[in-house]
């Protein structure tokens, strides 16, 4: 079970990256929105750790 929740808080993670990068580059600044992916992604995988 532990390790199925360590998925899922991965793929939040990277699920927000990919999602900024894509805004970024449709946006023309790329790193900009990776960042911005990068720090929702974080805070995603804040909500989804559980404090066991």
């Amino acid at each position: 079970v532990e390790n199925q929740k360590d998925k899922r808080e991965e793929n939040a993670f990277v699920g927000f990256m990919f999602l900024g990068m894509g805004i970024g580059y449709f946006m023309d600044n790329f790193l900009v929105g990776m960042f911005i992916g990068m720090g929702l992604g974080f805070i995603a995988r804040a909500f989804l750790t559980s404090s066991d």
